[in-house]
């Protein structure tokens, strides 16, 4: 390896680096020269799972910025696929949950907030995909103040405590905040009013071609979104770009005492199948969802998806998936 051109041993590293980060520290461990070649390319892909990891991710990030122009090199790290899963908690899988419940002590530390905005200011100009599963409000991204002028696939977990934002549903500033931003997917929560909220999403995001949404319940209106996408018209859709929409329903509540709530997911989700007999031809709909005798990890489906896309695969774009379609 130390025989090789820098070029070729930063080819090599670049492939290696799409694990969240574990290879590039393990190259940059190994040795002196290894060190100062893996850090134009170890921050390839990045996955935060802890809040207190924030500020040592940014530490090292400008420390081999530092580092490069010491050297006299005109290479700079960049973050391409960043997953930030700090300390979140699920979304409740039940058609009404308790609306007192609350985000993550962390997630209401105003300097845990800010270590993200931090990060995000950082990697926001070249990042390409990123996966946000933090149950805080969506500082930072959704109010302009960490442009991504490059990324093409983002995932959000909504927080059920800030649906009323106007950081989430506000006028989105500047007009066009994710210009190259194809696929979008959008983790719902109980409370969240979808029409408002993907009219916004129209407005930051107008060039979006697959929308995913997880999580759709009775009540927030996502059913008569997706039916407002199946017009003929593809003008007088709501999301006009979209070519591609995936649809998973709330989690099928467990058996009880009282089967009301299951019975209500069945008429629900027979709902959602009839409004396949109407999708147009210019519209590829897919429904999705399985049972579980447990409340099902959403943040760990996000988790491998990310990390499947980061390496070429599909990531929760498979098209069909025949594990998860609702049938």
């Amino acid at each position: 390896m130390h025989v090789l051109p820098l070029e070729i041993q930063h080819s090599i590293f670049l492939l290696a680096c799409t694990d969240g980060g574990r290879t590039g520290l393990a190259i940059s461990l190994t040795s002196r020269s290894y060190r100062d070649a893996v850090r134009p390319v170890r921050f390839h892909s990045v996955a935060v799972r802890a809040f207190p990891h924030i500020a040592g991710v940014i530490e090292s990030y400008k420390h081999d910025i530092a580092e490069l122009e010491a050297s006299g090199s005109t290479l700079r790290p960049r973050v391409r696929h960043l997953l930030l899963s700090p300390e979140s908690k699920q979304p409740i899988d039940a058609d009404e949950p308790d609306i007192e419940e609350v985000s993550s002590t962390a997630a209401k530390d105003e300097a845990y907030i800010a270590a993200v905005v931090a990060l995000l200011q950082l990697a926001g100009p070249t990042l390409t995909t990123l996966a946000y599963t933090a149950q805080l409000r969506f500082m930072g991204i959704g109010d302009g103040v960490c442009p991504m002028p490059q990324l093409e696939e983002l995932t959000v977990f909504l927080n059920p405590c800030e649906r009323r934002s106007k950081v989430l549903l506000g006028p989105p500033h500047p007009p066009a905040s994710y210009p190259a931003l194809r696929r979008l997917h959008i983790v719902l929560s109980w409370g969240a009013v979808v029409p408002e909220l993907m009219g916004w999403w129209a407005e930051a995001a107008p060039d979006v071609t697959d929308v995913r949404l997880t999580n759709v319940f009775r009540r927030d209106g996502g059913s008569a979104w997706v039916e407002t996408m199946l017009d003929e018209d593809r003008a007088k859709r709501p999301y006009p770009t979209v070519r591609r929409l995936f649809i998973e329903p709330y989690q099928k509540p467990i058996g009880g005492k009282c089967g009301n709530p299951r019975v209500q997911h069945t008429y629900f989700v027979k709902a959602l199948k009839d409004l396949r007999r109407r999708v147009p031809g210019d519209l590829q709909f897919l429904l999705k969802g399985r049972e579980a005798e447990q409340p099902l990890n959403r943040v760990a489906d996000v988790e491998r998806y990310w990390m499947d896309s980061v390496n070429g695969g599909p990531g929760g774009w498979r098209w069909p998936d025949e594990a998860t379609v609702a049938t």
